[in-house]
């Protein structure tokens, strides 16, 4: 991919943390512009827009300031709430909500990097880059429940695609009308690629787009969190002498409610009783200063900037749905995940037997801290964290360095022509 541009996608700044690495990484003959999403959604703290140039906002291209709610979707909701929202999104927001052939003509992109391909705008943008010849990729960061379940949506509830439709006209209008970028997150057919962070997601994507069928032959590949970008595992250490709460966004996002912040707070009260150590909060940065006085006011909270620096100078990390505890892991740390009673992080990563699951029957830690051990925190890793150079091969180095060379590889099926562009036979994938 030798002289040619690449454009990424940004809609936060965690999403600018975990692309930074591959940014880097990259070859000089790769030219790089950003795509900045986060006014769309008024993410708060914006993106640092000195520090990513040259860019493009996706506000520029909207073309009425009411269809920016579009990207304000609020799930679960009614059927008929919802396949509205999707057909709004989906088959009329091309046409009526966005400019994307002038954003098209002003980027120019030889490749296209995302975060996340359920967004409306990013969603488009994939589909140009398919008919276009142009590789896309999605790059996973954070984690969620990838599998949805019955509260998440009505319209998969109902609309899901068939594997062996018995009518296939009515399967036809399914799929054209609610499902032209697949049914859920990572499932877009468009990608040429999705690189997830450990095989546990990869596994998890691959059986997502066979149960929700597409076409397209998307490659999903097992590649690391670049944000973190490990080359190495530090030793286990089961020491406990003080702690690191990982606060998370989703009382902020309107995830969960007082009651869950409350009973968190009072499960880090009793940890910190029942173990004698002080145990610190770490805000997250989209957590609100009311937030963190309301719950919190009685924890030291910290004020180091570096996530790894506060790890660091911890032994227990401790969290309820923050991807940081694999950071955690890999530094050696013993680490845990509050329990909450209505199963709202009861999957994968946060329910591995490494972790130490802090109940409401259970909250001594130093015992169970010393049940764990290196086979299992480097189990814990393989399968939620992947690090190349100590999972696969030391030549590939970090998940950045890795995920930039399988970018590069990605063959583009046109090529320039002074005219414009002409699609070229050829496409392949990593």
């Amino acid at each position: 991919m030798t002289g040619r541009k690449a454009v990424f996608a940004l809609h936060d700044t965690t999403t600018l943390k975990n692309v930074r690495p591959v940014v880097e990484a990259l070859p000089e003959s790769v030219s790089v512009e950003y795509l900045l999403l986060d006014r769309l959604f008024d993410e708060s703290p914006g993106l640092p827009r000195e520090e990513l140039t040259p860019s493009r906002e996706a506000t520029d291209y909207v073309r009425a300031e009411f269809f920016q709610r579009i990207n304000h979707r609020t799930r679960p909701g009614s059927l008929h709430v919802e396949a509205f929202q999707r057909v709004l999104e989906d088959r009329i927001s091309p046409h009526v909500a966005y400019d994307l052939k002038r954003y098209w003509r002003d980027a120019n992109p030889d490749l296209f990097v995302c975060g996340h391909d359920r967004l409306p705008f990013v969603k488009h943008v994939i589909r140009m880059c398919h008919e276009r010849g142009v590789p896309s990729a999605v790059v996973q960061h954070g984690v969620q429940n990838l599998r949805p379940v019955a509260s998440d949506s009505a319209l998969i509830d109902y609309l899901k695609p068939s594997v062996n439709p018995r009518l296939p006209r009515v399967e036809f209008v399914k799929r054209w009308l609610f499902h032209r970028y697949g049914a859920y997150i990572f499932c877009n057919p468009y990608l040429d690629a999705v690189y997830t962070m450990g095989d546990f997601f990869t596994e998890e994507v691959r059986a997502l787009r066979e149960d929700f069928p597409a076409f397209g032959k998307t490659a999903v590949v097992t590649a690391g969190y670049p944000e973190y970008d490990l080359r190495e595992i530090a030793p286990y250490d089961p020491t406990v002498e003080s702690c690191v709460f990982l606060s998370g966004w989703e009382y902020e996002a309107g995830e969960w409610g007082d009651r869950t912040e409350r009973l968190i707070a009072e499960r880090l009260r009793r940890v910190a009783e029942a173990n004698d150590i002080e145990v610190t909060v770490r805000a997250h940065p989209k957590d609100s200063r009311a937030k963190v006085e309301r719950f919190y006011g009685d924890f030291p909270v910290s004020d180091v900037a570096s996530l790894e620096a506060d790890i660091d100078r911890h032994d227990l990390v401790l969290t309820v749905f923050s991807t940081a505890v694999m950071l955690g892991v890999a530094k050696g740390k013993p680490c845990g995940v509050i329990d909450l009673p209505w199963r709202q992080n009861d999957f994968g990563p946060f329910q591995d037997p490494h972790l130490v699951p802090v109940t409401e029957s259970s909250v001594e830690v130093r015992e169970r801290a010393r049940e764990r051990s290196r086979e299992t925190q480097e189990r814990y890793l393989r399968r939620y964290c992947f690090i190349p150079a100590v999972h696969d091969d030391p030549g590939n180095g970090t998940p950045g360095e890795y995920i930039a060379s399988h970018l590069v590889s990605l063959s583009p099926s046109r090529t320039h022509g002074s005219g414009g562009r002409r699609r070229v036979e050829g496409k392949s994938n990593p």
